[in-house]
């Protein structure tokens, strides 16, 4: 009977437990024998079948991480034990002795179990849902699209975990790595859709689409009130939960809410005959359907079925990755043509007068390659026309220049001039 070893080792809240007991007991359920080694343990047993599989803490990197916001996955990495050998060779000792003897590694979030995997001989593979996968290239992606981060800083990052990584498996005579990414090439599912991958244009990419998940089991009778239904799963650290909810019961629309380890006070201050907090984690696969509007921290299984089911949300990211999973449309608004006078010699009259008329729309089209569960929901492909006319003020004499641009916008957009 093959032995199965399934691994957590990177990120926060149970969202990672959900994605694993799910592929834990259809293993079991083909006489595979398996285990799950979870980076938190406690709050498990609120995920349906938990009970069935063996699991236990995760070895874990438990000391200082020196970058709070961190800039690219070589800096992840720097945060969990990889600045170093003396940090990383113990815990890639600790895996191993946890993952000898395996006939498979599956690894979600967990880079050293993959690493140990690779000195023990064991096959192992990576289910995710992109953010922890980064490409091959050198050096991995910035993730602060928003912030102006060099180059440099980003192989600085990858080189002192690159290095780390490879002084390690030097021990155990095994290959060096010859970019980070390269640890999960030939070994990767994403449990994700092209559309939401952190990383764009992957190369060879396996998506599988997002997976069942065991997390939550109640399907509460929505409250009374009138207008759009809303589905609420929100932290209880999050900083503007209050103020979230003193929204919420101000609309008095029906509102179903979860949020795990809930102040007392706070839940009582709230709770009414239009806002009912569930005590157990609900059904998202049986609520979200009957919801109009959902709002949630842009973890990507919720906002995926979210938006899956064709719902509106509410994203209220609280990290870095939360922050990618929420992108926004683009928009556009009306103009109108527009003057600006040219002194092009200083001497304080204007020599040129130039003219831009507002961008002519001239085509639209559904924008290609993108699969099949979101087919519906694809953004168009727009062509536009920009025309800027030049008159010469002396002279009198004028040019055109037309420039076209390509606009990817949101499904719906038509031509309207």
């Amino acid at each position: 009977m093959p032995r199965i070893e399934l691994a957590w080792e990177l990120g926060g809240n149970l969202g990672h437990v959900s994605v694993l007991l799910s592929i834990a007991l259809t293993l079991q359920e083909r006489s595979h024998r398996v285990r799950m080694f979870l980076r938190e343990t406690e709050g498990v047993r609120a995920f349906q079948g938990t009970d069935q599989v063996p699991h236990e803490g995760a070895p874990i990197w438990v000391g200082p991480t020196p970058h709070p916001n961190p800039i690219n996955f070589g800096q992840i990495l720097l945060n969990f034990g990889y600045a170093n050998p003396s940090q990383l060779e113990p815990l890639i000792e600790a895996w191993r002795e946890r993952l000898a003897g395996a006939d498979l590694i599956v690894s979600h979030c967990s880079p050293s179990a993959l690493i140990a995997a690779r000195t023990l001989g064991i096959p192992s593979i990576e289910i995710s849902q992109g953010f922890h996968v980064p490409p091959a290239a050198f050096p991995t992606p910035a993730l602060r699209e928003w912030e102006s981060v060099p180059i440099h800083a980003l192989q600085a990052a990858d080189l002192q975990s690159l290095e780390t990584i490879n002084a390690t498996l030097a021990r155990y005579r095994i290959a060096p790595l010859g970019t980070l990414g390269e640890l999960y090439v030939s070994r990767s599912v994403l449990l994700t859709y092209p559309e939401l991958d952190t990383y764009v244009n992957r190369a060879d990419a396996q998506y599988v689409g997002i997976a069942p998940t065991g997390e939550g089991g109640a399907v509460p009778v929505w409250p009374a009130g009138s207008g759009p239904r809303v589905f609420a799963y929100v932290y209880s650290h999050y900083v503007g939960l209050p103020n979230l909810l003193a929204a919420l019961a101000e609309l008095d629309v029906p509102t179903l809410a979860f949020c795990r380890e809930i102040d007392a006070g706070l839940k009582s201050r709230y709770q009414s005959s239009t806002l009912r907090f569930s005590d157990a984690p609900m059904s998202v696969s049986a609520m979200v359907p009957q919801s109009d509007f959902v709002i949630c921290h842009a973890n990507h299984q919720m906002t995926a079925q979210a938006l899956l089911a064709g719902k509106p949300l509410l994203l209220l990211p609280t990290q870095v990755e939360q922050v990618l999973n929420s992108v926004a449309p683009f928009e556009t608004v009306a103009v109108s043509a527009t003057t600006a006078n040219v002194d092009a010699n200083g001497d304080g009259y204007n020599d040129f007068t130039v003219v831009t008329q507002p961008p002519k729309c001239l085509n639209t089209v559904p924008a290609p390659g993108y699969s099949y569960a979101f087919s519906e929901s694809a953004p168009r492909n727009t062509v536009w026309e920009v025309v800027a006319a030049a008159s010469d003020s002396v002279f009198g004499t004028s040019v055109a220049l037309r420039q076209g641009v390509k606009i990817r916008m949101k499904v719906g957009t038509v031509c309207v001039n």
